[in-house]
């Protein structure tokens, strides 16, 4: 199977980028062709296209996508971030899968932005409505992602929490020792 990643996390320290790398390496593993689209990096395991970018200028280490007309030949499409280069993701002529890596609250509280999470949730909703399924990596993120409007199939797949390691934490505790409000949502 011919399978297109697309990401603009991969090269960064993040989990995110760790997923990106997982996948794609077991994917090819497995006999899968796959392809990562994507800012910059290579791999010796998986075929890597690097796009035209700019660094990216809020947060150092991190590229933005400039956007450009791509068509590519795949069997499936599986986005992994909501920016430029997943709207590039979209625009293929196959089936899109969409992970949610991120919702509204985690994009614009670390800059002091949360007044914008309404416009937030309407953009990544409209994004991934966008998509054929999406993939959250929690129950309560698909729920979240529902109350704000999310129709498209939604598989709920985690990718590489060890719940056995947290299984035995309080989560009460947890949302008080850190002033969590009662319904949220880890992505």
């Amino acid at each position: 199977m011919e399978i297109a990643l697309f990401s603009e996390v991969y090269t960064q320290l993040s989990g995110l980028s760790t997923h990106v790398k997982n996948l794609a390496s077991i994917l090819s593993e497995k006999g899968h062709d796959v392809t990562l689209f994507t800012g910059s990096g290579n791999s010796k395991k998986f075929r890597v296209v690097n796009l035209p970018r700019l660094p990216f200028p809020f947060a150092g280490g991190y590229e933005m996508i400039i956007p450009k007309r791509l068509r590519i030949k795949a069997d499936i499409v599986h986005d992994h971030t909501p920016y430029m280069i997943g709207w590039m993701a979209l625009k293929q002529d196959c089936p899109i899968a969409s992970t949610t890596p991120t919702t509204p609250k985690n994009l614009f509280s670390e800059f002091n932005l949360n007044f914008l999470d309404p416009l937030g949730w309407k953009i990544l909703v409209k994004f991934y409505n966008s998509s054929d399924r999406v993939i959250c990596q929690t129950e309560s993120t698909k729920e979240l992602f529902e109350e704000h409007g999310l129709r498209k199939p939604v598989s709920v797949i985690s990718s590489g929490i060890d719940f056995d390691f947290f299984s035995g934490g309080s989560s009460e505790r947890f949302k008080k020792e850190y002033k969590l409000p009662k319904k949220f949502g880890l992505s």
